[in-house]
């Protein structure tokens, strides 16, 4: 009678546990990861000399030189320019970033220093982007201050921002983790544009 009992017990358990947390990860469980939203509370204005930011933020496409961008999210690339192995570095990642994503899944935007535009280009020649994603050269005085700004970025890391222009993310392209996290963090916010 006991080993009976005890077959029975082992069955529901090793059917019964399993079923059980399949029908409760279905019906209360998600695998869902929401990037966050900076800046929704406003900018106070800083010693930087720009002005308080209202409350949501967002990103005024127009005003950065986009008109009406396509295709979401939108990645701000800033380059200013330092020693030519840093900026191989970068565009390295650029590249990975492109190998992953197909033509027109994923809006580059490169802000580069107007003064260094001759210097720009070839390295862009060399990496095959001359004619991919859209680049911006601007003075490296109003660079910096676009940077400050309106990306609230002063430390001039990549910036990712969705439809909407709310800023979803800074990344430090100088650190090997925050280039898996911008990777990571690409692809969820296309899956969150395409529900």
């Amino acid at each position: 009678m006991k080993s009976k009992l005890f077959k029975i017990i082992i069955i529901i358990l090793v059917f019964g546990v399993p079923i059980a947390i399949a029908v409760f990860l279905n019906t209360q469980g998600t695998n869902y990861f929401e990037l966050p939203l900076f800046h929704q509370e406003g900018v106070i204005a800083s010693d930087s000399g720009c002005p308080q930011l209202k409350a949501p933020y967002h990103l005024d496409y127009q005003s950065i030189g986009l008109l009406a961008p396509e295709t979401f999210p939108v990645l701000f690339v800033f380059f200013t320019w330092k020693k030519g192995d840093e900026i191989s570095n970068r565009l390295n990642i650029l590249s990975r970033i492109r190998r992953n994503y197909g033509e027109g899944e994923l809006n580059i935007q490169i802000l580069y220093e107007e003064e260094k535009a001759g210097s720009f280009d070839a390295i862009f020649r060399k990496y095959e982007l001359a004619n991919t994603w859209n680049k911006i050269p601007m003075p490296k005085d109003d660079l910096v201050q676009l940077s400050r700004c309106e990306f609230v970025n002063i430390e001039m890391m990549w910036v990712m921002a969705d439809e909407q222009g709310r800023i979803r993310g800074y990344y430090d392209m100088d650190d090997e983790r925050e280039q898996e996290r911008l990777i990571v963090e690409i692809k969820i916010l296309k899956e969150d544009n395409n529900d």
